[in-house]
């Protein structure tokens, strides 16, 4: 498409989506929440002043493990893609692969994948989990692809399309840093995930499943990789101005993004990752500084002091384009857990646990470099 038409295209249909915007109605409150009354005040304040959902469900767990729920509009088994913190799932498939003797930190790319991945041929899956890769945030697109990705994001669709061999054709000019600084890469989670897939022979779902999912009995719990992989009674999320959005799968990017759970699976997970009984959960352990001062980041997992300075808060956040998710724990034991079907930002439940929600990532606005999960994703 030549410029002289792709550009009016592009403004028209921005023209279009702001004034979609000025006339949907935004969520403005939380629903009537259920569960433990004081958890609900407690997540209530917590989000004061923030967009509200049109479903939210938080999970607090305690050093002794005792759980708490609140839902607002959910329950503990209602269903949430949690976007981003499936990074912090496959970083732990990463680290059972290594425990397992299957790779190494030190493979490369090029081990994995041969002379197709070009100048990447030298990165390790140790820089892919803890982001300091040199890759971009995301895979390289043309004018085609950039106009096609924002197409689809207007439309609420899932936008991550590209095929497995677009994204290794992807790396072939690429240039790498040779001391890369930290940078938040969804495309680098999705090749982690990809080179899994490769050294073991199994398909992301199906190690999903085998290596997490059934040993820690979370059968609410999947990665769906296509839109006829959801479950047939898989709910829809929203934008944060309200809108119905479509499922985000990802395809081969779904270990950056695409796994879907509940309340009650996320709280056996986390409560797992937390005490170190999860396979792979020393994925969770900071090895490399990363992009703010005092950050720490293992495989995926990002640890920053608590507000208060004593001690520290090691979580992930995620967002997609229609649900947004928190998970956190600190080192005395306390954990939360925190899902919405609305695109909008929930990292407010860290001050559960007296953090605050800088922690990395999201897949959700592949259009703007997805800039706009600032402070809740990084």
């Amino acid at each position: 498409m030549s410029p002289r038409i792709l550009i009016p295209a592009v403004a028209a249909i921005a023209v279009v989506g702001l004034v979609l915007a000025l006339i949907t109605p935004f969520p403005r409150s939380l629903p009537a929440g259920t569960g433990d009354a004081a958890l609900v005040e407690d997540v209530r304040t917590a989000l004061d002043g923030g967009p509200g959902h049109h479903a939210l469900a938080v999970v607090r767990i305690d050093a002794e493990g005792t759980r708490g729920f609140a839902g607002f509009g959910a329950d503990e088994h209602t269903e949430f893609e949690i976007g981003s913190v499936s990074k912090t799932f496959t970083a732990m498939l990463f680290a059972d692969a290594v425990e397992r003797g299957e790779v190494t930190p030190e493979t490369t790319l090029g081990e994995v994948f041969g002379e197709r991945v070009g100048n990447a041929r030298d990165v390790t899956l140790d820089a892919l989990a803890s982001h300091r890769s040199g890759l971009p945030r995301l895979a390289p697109a043309g004018g085609t692809e950039f106009a096609r990705t924002f197409a689809l994001t207007f439309l609420r669709l899932d936008p991550y399309v590209e095929t497995r061999d677009d994204l290794l054709d992807g790396l072939t000019d690429l240039e790498i840093p040779a001391d890369p600084e930290p940078l938040y890469s969804n495309y680098g989670t999705a090749l982690l995930g990809m080179a899994l897939e490769e050294s073991t022979g199994t398909g992301y779902a199906d190690l999903l499943s085998e290596r997490i999912i059934e040993p820690l009995g979370m059968t609410d719990t999947y990665a769906p990789i296509t839109p006829e992989g959801l479950r047939p009674d898989a709910p829809r999320g929203h934008t944060a101005s309200g809108l119905p959005a479509g499922a985000w799968t990802l395809g081969p990017q779904a270990p950056a993004g695409g796994i879907r759970s509940t309340p009650h699976d996320m709280a056996i997970w986390l409560a797992a990752v937390e005490d170190g009984t999860a396979p792979g959960a020393a994925a969770a352990e900071p090895r490399h500084p990363f992009e703010e001062p005092e950050e720490e980041i293992g495989w995926a997992w990002i640890t920053a002091p608590l507000d208060s300075g004593e001690g520290e808060l090691t979580a992930h956040s995620g967002m997609t384009g229609g649900y947004a998710s928190f998970v956190g724990f600190t080192d005395s034991g306390d954990a939360v857990v925190a899902l919405a079907n609305t695109a909008a930002d929930v990292g407010g439940t860290a001050a559960l646990l007296g953090g605050t929600a800088v922690q990395g990532g999201t897949a959700a606005d592949p259009v703007t470099d997805d800039s706009a999960d600032e402070g809740a994703e990084r």
